[in-house]
């Protein structure tokens, strides 16, 4: 945020008392003071905080409102000394008058003396969604880390968009390399790029780059961990393709809520009421192919997820006094989730069959790659037919040994 730029120097306990010279009060608070005001500088009045609570006790009381009038918060003795000696001691080591003060001669924070008020300009955010959301996802990345023991990384996906692909990258490349995901697709409304998510987690490795030292890494890089998938009644159109696409691909179990229930794409062609009212027209289905009932090797077209949703493997409902009491039971199940895949299968999905880490004296990481690691049709046919050859040529073995068996007995005979 604006508060925390190089040069604003504010700490946490610091008041705010004025915005753009106007007081604060219990009727006219922050919000109303920033109407319209986003984008624009703003001078920001602050009370700086000593570490006793008496002092912020008393810049609330400032704001009280006494018969229908502000009343006016006045400075004590030592307060307004203080203020005095402070504009004494800037214009002593002004170089120039209209400028600014000789950086050599100036203390470090040298204006929060304790009690002090100063005044700081800063540019007012247009909005503060994007810091809302960013520490929201902060907090239930460290709630995931305290669950897990760091052993499970998360990243939420806010829409199937450019802003959603920026965020699966900014915390991919690192959250991928524990030992298991959890992807939160709630709120996420959808937009086209769920192929890309999905190409991505459903990556499975094609080399190892093994180091002299330290750990190897995979090629290409893919979440070698398992995936569990996190969904809510707000997941919607493209996401939940995407959460449909995991579990058709098997990457991991499914928690949360039914998702919305919408994948029909709606663009232009709709057509405006007499009684103001608005109706559109689907420009674009998505025909998805499931699995019959009692035939696994028969699949037939069909959108299953049109006014129904995805129903996760999990069902896990959020009620209003867990909400207030702000604990989310659905990311507390979802880890729960991805701890139980650890503990019934430890080595985790990127570990293929044939790849064994085993740490040697040194503590690094050895991978041993045996031939049939990810083996190709042609290399299947080869070692089938050399198995079927090796088999023939043991029972003919057997057989010679058996006949020289029985003729050597009659011999004795």
């Amino acid at each position: 945020g604006a508060l925390v730029k190089p040069g604003v120097n504010l700490n946490v306990g610091d008041v705010l008392l004025k915005i753009n010279g106007r007081r604060l009060t219990k009727t006219r608070g922050v919000s109303e003071a920033l109407v319209g005001l986003g984008g624009k500088e703003v001078s920001l009045t602050f009370r700086v905080a000593d570490g006793d609570d008496e002092d912020v006790l008393s810049a609330m009381r400032d704001l009280r409102v006494s018969d229908g009038k502000k009343k006016k918060a006045e400075l004590s003795a030592k307060k307004a000394a203080t203020k005095a000696s402070m504009k004494a001691k800037a214009k002593a080591t002004m170089t120039h008058p209209k400028f600014t003060p000789n950086p050599s001669a100036a203390k470090p924070d040298a204006r929060r003396a304790p009690g002090s008020v100063v005044t700081v300009r800063v540019r007012a955010m247009h909005s503060e969604l994007d810091a809302r959301y960013k520490d929201l996802v902060q907090s239930r990345h460290a709630r995931v880390s305290e669950l897990s023991d760091s052993k499970v990384g998360y990243l939420h996906v806010p829409d199937m968009e450019r802003f959603g692909y920026g965020e699966f990258w900014r915390r991919f490349p690192k959250e991928s390399k524990k030992k298991a995901l959890v992807v939160d697709l709630r709120g996420n409304c959808g937009g086209h790029i769920s192929e890309l998510i999905l190409a991505k987690l459903a990556q499975r490795p094609l080399a190892f780059d093994v180091p002299r030292r330290g750990a190897p890494t995979a090629y290409p890089s893919h979440a070698s961990g398992f995936v569990v998938t996190l969904v809510d009644q707000d997941t919607g159109s493209d996401a939940e393709l995407a959460a449909h696409a995991f579990r058709r691909t098997k990457l991991g179990p499914i928690v949360g809520n039914r998702t919305w229930g919408g994948l029909l794409t709606v663009a232009g062609g709709g057509a405006r009421l007499v009684d103001g009212g608005y109706v559109s027209f689907p420009s674009q289905n998505v025909v998805a192919f499931e699995e019959e009932e009692n035939a696994s090797d028969k699949k037939r077209p069909g959108n299953r997820i049109e006014n129904y949703g995805v129903v996760p493997d999990v069902c896990v409902v959020v009620s209003p006094s867990a909400h207030l009491r702000g604990e989310d039971p659905q990311l507390d199940a979802a880890v729960r989730e991805a701890l139980k895949l650890l503990r019934t299968a430890p080595s985790a999905k990127g570990d293929a069959k044939g790849r064994d880490r085993t740490p040697d004296a040194s503590d690094r990481v050895s991978v041993r790659l045996s031939a049939d690691l990810f083996p190709s049709p042609e290399v299947k046919r080869r070692d089938a037919a050399l198995a079927a050859a090796t088999k023939r040529d043991g029972s003919s073995s057997a057989a010679r040994r058996k006949r020289s068996g029985a003729g050597a007995a009659a011999n004795d005979g």
